[in-house]
Order: C-alpha cells, then structure tokens, then sequence
C-alpha cells in the first residue's frame, strides 16, 4: 500500500482491524497536533487512542497525562506504560495478559541522541545515521507480539515517506521471527503542509 493523504473522511482503504478508527480518531485532531509544541502532542495523542481503545472494549495503558485530561476520558484505565508508549490488550486477570491488540511508539525526534546512531559511510567515514530517532523505537515494534503495530512520526518533507517507507517495509521483512501477515499501520504528520499521511505494511 502506497501512502495517503488524510482527507477528513474514513480512510476505507484501510483493511486491517481498528486501523480506520484509528486514522479516523487521529485525523480530527491533527489540527490541534499540528499547533502543539511536542509533549502536548503526545497526550493528545495518547488521550484519543486511550478513549478509542477503552470503547472498542479493551484495556488500555499509557502515562503522562494530565488530570484535564484523566478528566475528559472519563473511564479508568491503566495510568503507566508497558513496554511500549501506549498499548490496547485484554486480560483474563491481573497480570494474565491473553491478548495485546495494538502497541504504539510516538516519536517526534528525527534523531537520536546516542553515539550509536553513527554508521560508516561507502567511503569509511563516520557519518550520522538518517532517521535514527525514529528507526530506533520502531525497532521495538518490530519484534513486538501484537494484533496491530502503529507508528506515529513527523517529516520535515514529502520525500522522507518513501525513505523511511522503504526502511520500515524492509525492517519488517527482514526480521526472521516476525510471523508472515503481521500488520503495521504509519501515521506521518507532516506539519509544514499541515497533512497527515497514512500506510499499511504487512510481513509477507
């Protein structure tokens, strides 16, 4: 699947299980993502997702929120991360996790600030690896046991969508133990044009 443009209707090109309702809930709101500085983009996102998952019936965690925001959501949920920035699953009791249908890592930073992010170059010279911040937390996802896998970024221009999609697509298929048919859905916020960009991968 190629990359597309929010428009404000439900993305029905999407096939894969709440990830129209995702893009959907998110995309209402990307105006209000757009003009936040960084941490408030974060809870608005994780507020929305929070809200989305607990009324598709599943148990959610994140943290960082608000009391505003707790407010607003208006049901309980689990006010701390596992192992990922926001995740949807369901549960037989405490601590007996059956099901994890959606984890999420939300990355804004382009880089990452680690000496690890430097790669040699075809020329044997030092050189900063392209997208680290991001390649670094997908990483997570990748080798991650869930229904569904989102990633949600920020390019700086249209062109970076086909770098990174090309890195992403072939993270996912070169990752041996990852099982064919798992599903990742992207959400790209490009702020500089105000537009948000969405695509499905499948291991193949």
């Amino acid at each position: 699947m190629e990359w597309h443009e929010y428009n404000g209707e439900d993305p029905k090109s999407l096939s894969m299980l709440n990830a129209c309702e995702i893009v959907s809930r998110l995309g209402k709101i990307c105006n209000d993502i757009f003009r936040e500085e960084r941490l408030v983009k974060t809870r608005l996102i994780k507020k929305n997702l929070i809200t989305l998952g607990l009324d598709l019936g599943y148990i959610a965690y994140a943290n960082n929120l608000t009391k505003e925001d707790l407010s607003e959501i208006k049901q309980p949920y689990v006010q701390r991360e596992l192992l990922y920035d926001l995740i949807w699953c369901t549960e037989n009791e405490h601590f007996l996790m059956n099901r994890m249908e959606l984890a999420v890592e939300c990355e804004w930073g382009q880089r990452w600030k680690s000496s690890r992010k430097l790669e040699w170059d075809s020329t044997w010279k030092l050189r900063e690896t392209p997208f680290s911040g991001f390649k670094y937390d997908f990483q997570k996802l990748v080798v991650c046991n869930a229904e569904l896998r989102l990633m949600i970024f920020r390019i700086k221009k249209r062109t970076d969508l086909d770098d990174l999609g090309e890195y992403f697509n072939k993270a996912i298929q070169s990752y041996t133990l990852l099982n064919t048919g798992a599903k990742f859905l992207f959400l790209a916020f490009f702020e500089k044009e105000e537009k948000l960009y969405y695509k499905e991968i499948v291991k193949g």
